[in-house]
């Protein structure tokens, strides 16, 4: 196998130790032994099991961040269709690869994992600030509470639909409402 695709199966592997545990689970042997490989061969590809977990990580969400930036870019796109579209969006991720940036997320107890998760937790309410600015005539401090308050609740809500089995369409709908009153609620 080439040295590339060798570092693509043992990442693979890893996301699926963290899928069936999670990261804190994650070491070289844990990864060596979902692979069926030598103990050791995990070491000759990363410094550590957190470098492993912060590459996850970063594959994991750079799609769906790209993905959301560029429907939140579009003019022409309505706001609540950019809420109920990144809520899909974010649906399709955890179906396409279980829960693993939650877990990832949630078992960030490396320094360099946790940094990496804490940025982009701040970077998406600044996305969203930006939109929620716009859309309800909101000061910048204002926008950031809402956008923080929007952030953190619909990670809780994908989690519900796929807990729970909810219809995604009905939810995303839901989803709208509640940050449109959220909004509303917020203007001066």
């Amino acid at each position: 196998m080439a040295r590339d695709e060798r570092r693509t199966s043992l990442l693979a592997a890893a996301a699926r130790v963290v899928a069936a545990r999670s990261s804190d689970r994650l070491s070289f042997e844990s990864i060596a032994a979902e692979a069926g490989v030598s103990p050791t061969l995990p070491y000759k590809y990363f410094d550590s099991p957190e470098d492993v977990a912060l590459e996850l990580y970063a594959q994991t969400v750079a799609d769906v961040d790209a993905r959301t930036d560029e429907l939140l870019a579009d003019p022409g796109r309505a706001f609540d269709d950019k809420v109920r579209e990144t809520f899909l969006l974010w649906c399709s991720l955890v179906e396409r690869d279980g829960f693993l940036f939650v877990r990832l997320a949630e078992g960030a107890n490396a320094a360099a994992l946790d940094r990496a998760v804490r940025a982009r937790r701040e970077r998406t309410v600044h996305v969203w600030a930006e939109q929620l600015r716009d859309e309800f005539a909101l000061d910048e401090s204002t926008a950031r509470l809402v956008a923080a308050s929007v952030t953190a609740g619909a990670g809780s809500v994908v989690q519900r639909v796929f807990t729970d089995r909810l219809d995604r369409d009905d939810v995303a709908e839901l989803l709208v409402r509640l940050v449109r009153g959220q909004g509303d609620a917020a203007r001066p």
